[in-house]
């Protein structure tokens, strides 16, 4: 690897130079939003977590990137690079996997951290560390809508007309009193299906930081016979490409089949708006924990993308994280 190099840190126009680069090379590809300067530039005004970013270099030509966010706990730190909804590391087309595996082989000689979760394209085989396929499903936007309609299941398309004729209706709105409303919903959701949700104020950063042109912040809200919000989905577009961030409903949204009838405006709304995909975000098929998010997402038609989840941590990690929380709770500041 004699002709390859890193250096440590990008900006906006570098990240715009390397999407070029990445389309340039052939088929349209999606450009990840995690590894956008937005997203961890929103991680460090909230004071979620610091950046870290990388860019690996070929005869002086930047050929990969590598963002992850720095959280600090009491007595460790982690490092996260990408999400559930994108990758943390990214080589152009055409380069091989063992150049990514370099890449991440180099940055990880010069970062020492407690716990790591990494998102890779592709297994990538690293010594000590845990490889676990994730998976999404992408909706083909380029589609007449009359195929993608097609292309969902029975149940799903009854449950999208049942809301429709109940008078269900969604407002798009990339507005802050949105985002609460639309949080409110999401974080109850999510609290009674044992998932976690960022918090308030990683997500009003990550929302206000995607508010700008050429990407959107949006929500999408259906309202119930009350007036409250039903169901809610929080949006992230970036490159051509909508992601489903989070969502959630309410029992009365359940009764409605509100949740249904969202996704299908969002498909709409995305594709109206010049998306070419829409990612419905995290799923698995293979563990029962996501059995009903998996059920209702495959019910819309997608196609089922996997990538891999790397994990690594200290064995004092469980121990030190449950310390840190029960300090933290008795209302002690700690650092972040």
């Amino acid at each position: 690897m004699e002709h390859f190099s890193i250096k440590s840190g990008y900006g906006e126009k570098d990240v715009e130079d390397f999407i070029n680069a990445f389309h340039d090379v052939g088929e349209f590809k999606p450009f990840d939003f995690t590894l956008t300067t937005f997203w961890g530039e929103a991680a460090s005004k909230a004071a979620f977590a610091s950046e870290r970013r990388y860019v690996l270099l070929k005869d002086g030509d930047p050929i990969g990137v590598f963002q992850g966010l720095v959280e600090k706990k009491l007595f460790y730190k982690n490092i996260r690079a990408g999400s559930t909804s994108g990758n943390g590391i990214a080589v152009l087309p055409g380069f091989s996997k063992d150049i990514m595996c370099f890449f991440l082989q180099e940055i990880l000689k010069r970062e020492r951290f407690s716990d790591y979760s990494i998102f890779t394209p592709f297994s990538l085989n690293l010594r000590n560390f845990l490889e676990k396929l994730h998976y999404t499903l992408y909706i083909d936007l380029t589609l007449e809508m009359d195929k993608i309609f097609q292309n969902m299941d029975k149940k799903t398309r009854n449950r999208v007309r049942k809301a429709e004729k109940l008078g269900v209706a969604v407002d798009f709105d990339d507005s802050l009193d949105a985002l609460k409303k639309a949080y409110n919903v999401i974080s109850l959701t999510s609290t009674e299906r044992l998932f976690s949700t960022p918090p308030w104020s990683y997500t009003v950063s990550l929302h206000e930081s995607f508010k700008r042109d050429g990407c959107h912040s949006i929500v999408a809200s259906s309202y119930g016979e009350n007036g409250d919000v039903a169901s809610a989905a929080h949006l992230i577009g970036f490159d051509r490409k909508m992601v489903l961030w989070q969502a959630g409903s309410t029992e009365e949204g359940y009764k409605l089949n509100a949740g249904s009838f969202v996704q299908a405006e969002v498909i709409k709304w995305s594709k109206g708006h010049g998306y070419l995909i829409y990612d419905m975000g995290g799923t698995n098929p293979k563990e029962s924990i996501y059995a009903g998010i998996h059920r209702f997402k495959s019910g819309f038609g997608g196609s089922l993308v996997t990538n891999t989840h790397l994990q690594r941590r200290a064995f004092y990690v469980p121990l030190a994280a449950r310390i840190h929380r029960s300090i933290r709770g008795f209302g002690l500041k700690l650092p972040v």
